[in-house]
């Protein structure tokens, strides 16, 4: 065989096996739901998930307001609103108990919501919304 189809083979085999650990999360830490295959299939589920501020790049989008102030309910509310830039999704409400205060990328780690808002096709104006949110358990810069 030619040197340079084996080279070829072995090349397209690599990258083959690396999407499919990645994409399939084999070997790699079960314990968060694999949003990467189908997003609706993680609601309810704990996921970890990376991503910029959009406060550092492309600007926060229209969301509902999901928070309200503790003096209003109570103070087991998570009462901060952020944002998150994925690389795979739309921008996605962050709810937490802390200000999450990263300048660019972050990584969290909480509870996926993936139908937030009203979620109404037939709703006029901005009451259609529909998008995702993440109650942020742990959250670190990068």
């Amino acid at each position: 065989m030619n040197k340079k189809l084996v080279i070829a083979i072995i090349t397209i085999c690599a990258l083959i096996m690396a999407g499919a650990i990645y994409f399939f999360n084999i070997g790699g830490n079960n314990q968060y739901c694999n949003y990467k295959l189908r997003w609706d299939k993680c609601d309810g589920k704990t996921i970890k998930i990376s991503g910029t501020n959009p406060d550092a790049g492309n600007g926060v989008m229209q969301h509902p307001i999901m928070t309200m102030p503790p003096e209003i309910i109570g103070d087991d509310s998570k009462q901060y609103q952020s944002y998150l830039d994925p690389k795979i999704r739309g921008q996605i409400v962050l709810l937490s108990s802390e200000k999450i205060n990263c300048p660019n990328k972050m990584t969290v780690i909480g509870t996926l919501e993936t139908n937030v808002g009203p979620c109404d096709a037939n709703s006029p104006g901005k009451n259609m919304y529909c998008g995702s949110s993440i109650t942020v358990n742990q959250w670190e810069c990068n």
